[in-house]
């Protein structure tokens, strides 16, 4: 099993329309899309204006299905939103991933960053849960 960021900078809205239909896009050129397996764990973070957030968690449930020539999509399972995003000043500090604390957004670039087993508990264990999106939910 391995551990993910993965990175959005769209609205709150695309965000939610994501966890709703429980997909994600992964384009043919997003960073480590070929490494992406059934299982592994994922920390979803928001870049960008109103960002430097972590969002919530999912399970990868799904290998990736092309969608379109540019295009593949994996499905999410166990969803969890956080009631109170982890604010990335937060846990900042303490994630092993990041050794250029000043020059930390590098590391969220690329769309899907790997993450070690120790930051991916780091920013759970800050986590609020709000609630989860229902495997049944469509």
């Amino acid at each position: 099993m391995s551990y993910w960021i993965f990175v959005i900078k769209d609205t709150p809205e695309e965000f939610a329309k994501r966890m709703q239909i429980r997909k994600w896009p992964i384009f043919k050129k997003t960073q480590n899309r070929r490494n992406l397996r059934t299982g592994d764990k994922i920390i979803f973070y928001k870049a960008g204006a109103n960002g430097k957030k972590f969002l919530g968690k999912a399970l990868i449930a799904s290998e990736l299905e092309q969608v379109d020539q540019f295009t593949y999509s994996l499905k999410l399972s166990e969803i969890e939103v956080w009631e109170k995003p982890v604010e990335l000043a937060n846990v900042l500090n303490d994630l092993d991933f990041i050794s250029d604390k000043l020059y930390w957004g590098r590391y969220f670039q690329g769309g899907v960053r790997s993450l070690s087993e120790k930051d991916y508990s780091t920013i759970v264990s800050k986590s609020t849960p709000n609630f989860t999106v229902s495997d049944r939910q469509v």
